[in-house]
């Protein structure tokens, strides 16, 4: 045992598991002895149950950024035409078909590249 700091996966899943060790008979107390938590903490994170899910159910899987680059001058059009596309809060604007188009080249060869 240590000054080990859980994520709230970490958390969840412990919880899990010893939700499953008590129905097979065993407990609380003896769970957290043989995953090496210390019966205090352990204790906090079963008072704090609903509160531990709801946060775990909230937290992003995936943060990763993309690097779209830059569109290049000579790809933007001269009619001007703004095309703005919303979508869930994100606003993305590009000035015309061209542009977008070499955006969307761009976020698929990002996207196969994290593959």
């Amino acid at each position: 045992m240590g000054d080990r700091t859980y994520e709230v996966s970490e958390k969840l899943n412990h919880l899990i598991k010893a939700d499953e060790f008590v129905k097979t008979g065993g407990s609380y107390q003896r769970y957290a002895i043989m995953a090496d938590i210390p019966r205090g903490t352990f204790y906090g994170w079963l008072a704090v149950r609903e509160r531990i899910a709801t946060k775990a159910a909230s937290t992003p899987k995936h943060t990763q950024l993309v690097d779209l680059g830059k569109v290049s001058r000579n790809t933007i059009t001269t009619a001007r035409q703004i095309i703005t596309i919303d979508y869930y809060g994100a606003k993305i604007e590009v000035l015309g078909e061209d542009a977008l188009l070499a955006l969307l080249k761009n976020i698929r060869a990002a996207s196969n590249e994290s593959l």
